[in-house]
């Protein structure tokens, strides 16, 4: 995770933590998304006929594109403390699902505030062998040009005090099996302008086994 002010020195002494801090530097490009995502929908406004399917393409293929940017996010604020992923089985359009859920820690000595209800998942092969599944993200929507804002309901709005924590789950669909074991995260961009004043950044858990792992087999 990426360490900010007065917690560098406590996270800098322990290996596990280290490697947790490499994982989000990693992955921090990511917390951009929102901004990226307005751009490609004011290209895709601007005459592209099929909007609807490539801008669906472009949301999953965003993050890689992001990975050039350099960013800084306070994930040591926040830690997965638990994680674990388990094969669903293949739907009827061909998709191998997967259940999602985590444990988010609030290891800061100060309350957070965090968007609880993922809207969506994307993987990424940092290590060819291990997967990462990273789910949160905070999709926009516009009407006609008009910013829409759901309510705090909505959007899994939760503050927690420090050492408390929140769930988030997620129903991951993939093209492909994930094999056997896989990274799990959580995501979050600055929502709507940054009115809830919700946590941003990205957390990784370790490599987690699958469970289920014959129900996604090809």
């Amino acid at each position: 995770m990426v360490v900010t002010g007065q917690l560098m020195s406590s996270y800098s002494q322990s290996t596990h933590n280290k490697q947790r801090q490499s994982d989000s530097q990693r992955y921090a490009p990511f917390v951009l998304l929102a901004g990226a995502q307005t751009l490609t929908q004011n290209a895709l406004r601007a005459g592209c006929a099929c909007a609807g399917r490539y801008g669906h393409y472009m949301k999953q293929k965003i993050f890689v594109l992001l990975a050039v940017i350099s960013f800084s996010s306070a994930a040591t604020e926040l830690e997965v403390s638990t994680a674990n992923i388990s094969c669903i089985g293949h739907n009827q359009n061909g998709f191998y699902e997967y259940r999602v859920g985590l444990v988010l820690k609030n290891t800061s000595d100060k309350e957070i505030t965090l968007i609880s209800k993922s809207q969506g998942g994307s993987k990424h092969y940092d290590d060819p062998a291990v997967p990462t599944v990273l789910i949160g993200n905070v999709n926009e929507l516009k009407i006609d040009g008009v910013l829409i804002v759901p309510d705090s309901a909505e959007l899994g709005l939760v503050t927690i005090q420090p050492t408390e924590g929140a769930q988030v789950y997620e129903i991951y669909k993939s093209r492909s099996p994930l094999g056997q074991k896989a990274k799990v995260g959580y995501h979050a961009t600055s929502a709507y302008g940054g009115r809830f004043n919700n946590w941003q950044g990205v957390v990784t858990s370790d490599a987690e086994d699958i469970a289920n792992y014959a129900a996604c087999q090809p």
